[in-house]
This record gives C-alpha cells, sequence and structure tokens, in this order.
C-alpha cells in the first residue's frame, strides 16, 4: 500500500483557498491516488477520474485548465504531472535513486519532454534522484579526525598544533591549510 504525506499548511495556502469544493477534491485526489509514485507524474483517464469521484467532465476540465495554470498539475495525452510531488511527498533517500530512475524511464520520451518544458516555464524543477553518495544530514559535525559534512561535500578534519586543516576526500585536496607561524 502506498502511502502520501499532505502538509496541514495545504488548507492554508491562497491557491487552495480559492478552489471550490470540488476543485479541492480533485486537487487532492491527482495528489494521493493509488497510481501516482515517486515523480508525480503518471498516466490516467479522465473517465477513471470521474468514475472514482463522481464529478462531471465540465467541472474536472475547468479544475484542470486552473491547475494548470498555476503551475501546480500538468496534464498531457492522459498524463499527469503534479510539480510538488517530490517536494512535499515526505520520501527522501538515496535508496529511492534506483525506483525513481525505472519510473522516469516508463514515462514516453515526448510526454517527459513537455513536463520539462512545462516545469521551467512555471519555475518549478523535475527533481531527478540524486547520486548514491549525497549525505543526507547537513548538520553534521564532529571535529578531530571524525566525519563533518559541509555544502554536502564529505571532509575530514584534522587538528594541528597551529589550527584545523581540512582534507576533501572526493577531490584528495587541502581546503583549509593551518595559518603559518
Amino acid at each position: 500500500m502506498k502511502t502520501r504525506i499532505i502538509h496541514t499548511k495545504l488548507w492554508d495556502d491562497d491557491f487552495f483557498i480559492n478552489l471550490t469544493i470540488q476543485q479541492k477534491i480533485i486537487f487532492i485526489y491527482l495528489m494521493t491516488n493509488s497510481l501516482i509514485g515517486l515523480t508525480g507524474m503518471y498516466e490516467i483517464s479522465d473517465r477513471r477520474i470521474r468514475f472514482d469521484l463522481g464529478i462531471d467532465q465540465d467541472e474536472i476540465d475547468k479544475a484542470k485548465k486552473i491547475f494548470e495554470n498555476a503551475g501546480k498539475i500538468a496534464f498531457k495525452d492522459g498524463w499527469v504531472y503534479v510539480t510538488n510531488a517530490q517536494k512535499y511527498g515526505g520520501y527522501i533517500s538515496p535508496k529511492l535513486t534506483e525506483p525513481i530512475k525505472n519510473e522516469i524511464s516508463l514515462i514516453p520520451s515526448k510526454i517527459l519532454e513537455f513536463f520539462k518544458e512545462y516545469a521551467f516555464n512555471h519555475s518549478v524543477s523535475i527533481v531527478y534522484p540524486y547520486s548514491i553518495d549525497t549525505p543526507i544530514n547537513h548538520k553534521s559535525e564532529i571535529i578531530n579526525n571524525k566525519l563533518k559534512i559541509i555544502n554536502n561535500k564529505e571532509e575530514r578534519i584534522y587538528k594541528k598544533e597551529e589550527g584545523y586543516e581540512i582534507f576533501n576526500k572526493k577531490r584528495k585536496e587541502l581546503l583549509i591549510k593551518p595559518a603559518a607561524n
């Protein structure tokens, strides 16, 4: 069973507040139905939406235009792209890299290109999985030969008599040299 997180701040969002009851139901449905995956891009027919929600086609078409114009949800040939699905989905993990890549590989290229263009035109980014070695915890800091994470880079700090030196393991170089006496 899939799980989706809905942030309660949705109810205070100016865009959401101004929707009709039917539009709110459609919006929440598109964010939470069983077809949505990790990317927020999935295929669904209007017939399925009508059947699941009991809302007529005119109301669905009207809602789609509102969502697209606001940059919230895009539609193309039976495909849906919920722009902030990954941002608000609540699941960020290096272990999801392969499942996200697999999901993206199943999207037809013309649909993916359309959604990329849509995202670009609405200043939204399509979030692709980050590399496996990207640290998640940006607050770690332990000194004296322990791991310290600074700006997503693994670095080791060695205490020297004159001060500290920071060695970047990936680039194999000293970043901060001890001050000369």
